[in-house]
């Protein structure tokens, strides 16, 4: 086992490589009291685990551990630090492991064995994308594998779904800010716990996408966070994509719309109605809406009735002051001839614009709904 040792105390490290040194083995890497030699050496050799101290000057330790996650994100990190334990606790630290100083040989040898079970766990590098993998972004933030279908992740927090769900927002752009999360995330909070906060969140996410064997990497560069997702597919992206490239609407291609329909599984990250994604959500229910739309006109023109009348009835409840929903609804219900329903349609629009909105129906929708029921409305 590769390790590197990382301290601004040359007792420490000392004391480190004594207790070290009665595993055979664990080969030391270096030994290094600079956090930036740190980063030079991380870059260029190939390391199992690196034992580092929390609080150094100039690059803490969290800060550090960002930086050198970037560089190596397979790396175990193992925080060695002075602090208590009720203070470890609060600050959720979510390294491979963490040890108080001073350091016990039996201590380190419990952290030792948890490297090693780290390490014979890591499973070889797969072709995630050969498997169907994808991030999905409607309704809720999880992942579907061609294999096992869909996949939820185990947030340990509310902030951690929601930073992970922030740079997947931001995946085509720069990497944001540090000062842009924190006032996302943590504005209330003191500015010195709040850091610690966001590394600590970076951390679980790192950790988490880990676990789960994702081809994603949260990486740390220009004083800021990223999502990098190499091939890795979004459902969003791939959803809109097929609406680009989609077919004519016909008989023949009917399967093929109805598949991209049954795509979208609610509104953008809807089960957390984060107000920064409002606006993409908004772009995008207009985008389905007006596909929606397409399709139930084309089934209802072709007399299948009860696929027009399950996408009129989307259309109703995604948007229910807009009265195209329930004026195809009042369609298929006036062909299958059951004008009680076709009136139960009117009437709910009626009520719904007169209590919201305080106007009436359009014209056309009074015009067409008289004619078809043979009486004034």
């Amino acid at each position: 086992m590769k390790v590197l040792l990382v301290d601004d105390e040359s007792l420490a490290l000392r004391s480190m490589e004594k207790l070290l040194s009665k595993h055979e083995d664990i080969e030391i890497a270096a030994s290094l009291m600079d956090p930036r030699q740190a980063l030079v050496f991380a870059a260029e050799q190939k390391l199992d685990a690196i034992f580092l101290d929390l609080e150094m000057p100039e690059i803490g330790g969290m800060e550090l551990a960002a930086r050198l996650s970037t560089v190596q994100p397979d790396v175990n990190i193992i925080f060695v630090t002075a602090f208590d334990q009720y203070a470890v606790d609060a600050f959720e630290l979510n390294a491979l492991d963490y040890i108080l100083k001073p350091i016990s040989e039996s201590r380190l040898g419990k952290t030792l064995n948890r490297v090693r079970k780290a390490l014979a766990e890591a499973s070889p590098d797969v072709d995630v994308q050969e498997m169907g993998t994808m991030l999905c972004c409607f309704q809720s933030l999880h992942w579907i594998h061609g294999a096992s279908g869909v996949q939820s992740f185990s947030w340990r927090t509310n902030k951690t779904q929601e930073l992970l769900s922030i740079l997947l927002h931001h995946r085509n752009g720069p990497a944001l800010h540090k000062e842009v999360l924190l006032d996302m995330l943590w504005h209330e909070q003191d500015p010195a716990r709040a850091g610690v906060q966001l590394h600590t969140t970076i951390y679980q996410i790192r950790k988490m996408l880990k676990e789960q064997e994702l081809a994603v990497q949260v990486v740390y560069e220009h004083e800021g966070y990223r999502l990098q997702l190499d091939e890795m597919r979004v459902d969003v992206e791939v959803w809109e994509a097929g609406l680009l490239k989609s077919p004519e609407l016909s008989m023949d291609e009917l399967g093929a719309h109805k598949r991209l329909l049954d795509m979208y599984k609610g509104d953008y990250f809807g089960e957390s109605q984060y107000v920064w994604a409002e606006s993409e959500r908004e772009r995008l229910r207009l985008l389905r809406w007006t596909y929606l739309q397409r399709f139930a006109d084309f089934c209802l023109e072709q007399g299948l009735l009860k696929e027009a009348g399950e996408a009129y009835q989307q259309m109703k409840e995604q948007f229910p002051l807009a009265e195209d929903g329930y004026f195809g609804l009042m369609q298929v219900y006036h062909k299958r001839g059951n004008f009680a329903e076709m009136k139960q349609q009117y009437a709910m629009l009626r009520n719904r614009l007169q209590e919201d909105l305080d106007i009436p129906p359009s014209k056309a929708i009074i015009s067409w709904y008289n004619e078809a029921f043979g009486q004034r409305a």
